[in-house]
């Protein structure tokens, strides 16, 4: 065939592969001949060969991202699609002028997400990706698979504000998975595709060389007010922020700050006077207790925590040892103005023994202090 012809000679031009793909684009946009599962599954099998060194032109996206969509557990998704899409991710790929790269992507993680075990396959596939050694040798993969996860989300929200599609009926590849109404199956579909991109997010976080990168992209807060406000998003995002917020590098716990005085970050995100926070304010603290333990344990940063000190307080209720810690400092550093707010925070401290330990500390510290000056 023209195919194999293309890919076993040993001429070396362009119009070697770029004539195949031209014409097996138009076919494709042509007519609905290969709309049916056996001839779709018979081209992809036929151009995955081509497509080794070639990029898919927007036809073939087109065509394959159908293909994810109408049969999402379909073999070829995972064992033919998947080195397609390693090679685009692997490249410079501008999204914004080849949106029908980055949807074929989305349709196809929305693909491995619906087969059984889809966190697990996912995982694998991020894993593939990455590579086995502990360094990814791309340095396109993170930015170009975050990229899409970020469309993506947005994306889902985007539909969230559109009233009519909440009465469309499922694909039939979704029928039957959910019972109900068309809005119930709307919603219930949202929320899957939402935790597949989620998923992704959370497998890039479990990898160490990738984590720097990850946080500086995160650290702008790229979603959607939405987003932020929707307690599913935020309650399966909370364990991609955990890791970012305690990793052991300056450079990767200081990403959940804001990224430049008074713009909120991730610290404040999930404040626990924040709505977002679901944990009682323990996400908060292990990231505060990382911050305090190595590179923030300064002035400048605890005056921003001081605007905190209600949620502080109520975390050292709770039983937390780090807001009795920060609540030390600002007493300590006089970070507090008023008499009355100070007097509150001493009786908080008083009330747990974690509390009392570090209060009994910083009233030694001072007598020691008041000594030396006197």
């Amino acid at each position: 065939s023209l195919i194999d012809f293309s890919i076993t000679t040993p001429l070396q031009d362009e119009c070697v592969t770029s004539v195949p793909i031209e014409i097996v684009s138009k076919l494709l946009s042509d007519g609905s001949a290969w709309n049916s599962h056996a001839a779709s599954a018979e081209v992809i099998a036929t151009l995955a060969p081509l497509l080794d060194n070639n990029p898919p032109s927007a036809e073939m996206c087109h065509f394959f991202s159908q293909h994810c969509v109408d049969n999402p557990r379909s073999p070829l998704v995972a064992d033919t699609l998947t080195p397609i899409i390693h090679r685009i991710l692997k490249h410079n790929v501008d999204f914004g002028k080849s949106p029908h790269m980055r949807r074929f992507v989305q349709d196809y993680i929305r693909a491995l997400h619906s087969q059984n075990g889809g966190s697990d396959v996912i995982q694998k596939f991020v894993t593939s990706v990455h590579g086995p050694s502990s360094g990814c040798p791309h340095p396109r993969v993170l930015p170009n698979l975050v990229s899409v996860c970020l469309a993506s989300i947005f994306s889902n929200f985007e539909v969230r504000r559109d009233p009519a599609r909440r009465n469309e009926a499922p694909s039939p590849a979704e029928e039957g998975e959910v019972d109900g109404d068309n809005e119930s199956r709307w919603e219930s579909r949202e929320n899957r595709h939402l935790r597949c991109y989620i998923t992704v997010f959370l497998h890039i976080s479990e990898y160490d060389d990738w984590r720097p990168g990850l946080a500086q992209l995160l650290q702008p807060i790229p979603f959607p007010d939405e987003a932020l406000g929707y307690q599913p998003f935020i309650h399966d995002f909370m364990p991609v922020i955990q890791r970012i917020g305690t990793d052991s590098r300056c450079e990767v716990h200081q990403m959940v700050l804001g990224i430049r005085e008074g713009k909120e970050g991730w610290f404040d995100i999930y404040c626990p006077s924040s709505l977002a926070c679901s944990d009682d304010g323990l996400l908060w603290c292990l990231m505060l207790q990382t911050l305090l333990m190595c590179c923030c344990r300064r002035k400048r940063f605890m005056a921003q925590v001081a605007k905190h000190y209600n949620p502080c307080m109520l975390a050292s209720l709770r039983g937390h040892a780090v807001a009795n810690e920060a609540l030390c400092l600002m007493l300590e550093w006089e970070l507090i103005e008023l008499e009355e707010v100070k007097m509150q925070i001493v009786t908080t401290l008083q009330t747990t023994t974690s509390g009392r330990e570090h209060y009994q500390a910083l009233c030694q510290r001072q007598r020691h202090l008041r000594e030396l000056v006197s």
